[in-house]
C-alpha cells in the first residue's frame, strides 16, 4: 500500500520517489518548525524528521537478527 501510494503521488507530481522523499521530508521539517515555534537548530524538528522516516527494508533482507 505504501509503495504504490508512493508510486502515484511520484508518477502526480511528475518526480521520482527519491525527490518526493526528499520534499516530504523537507516539509515535514519546516511545518514542525513552524507550527511548534522551534528553531530550526533545535532538536525538536530533527526529532519529528526522525520519526517521520520510514526505515525501508529490502524485501529479500530483514534487519539483522
Amino acid at each position: 500500500m505504501y509503495n504504490a501510494l508512493k508510486t502515484q503521488l511520484s508518477e502526480l507530481l511528475g518526480i521520482s520517489k527519491d525527490a518526493l522523499h526528499i520534499h516530504l521530508g523537507v516539509a515535514v521539517f519546516f511545518g514542525v518548525a513552524l507550527l511548534l515555534r522551534r528553531r530550526l537548530a533545535g532538536w525538536v524538528p530533527w526529532l519529528a524528521l526522525l520519526a517521520a522516516a520510514p526505515v525501508p527494508w529490502p524485501a529479500s533482507h530483514g534487519p539483522a537478527a
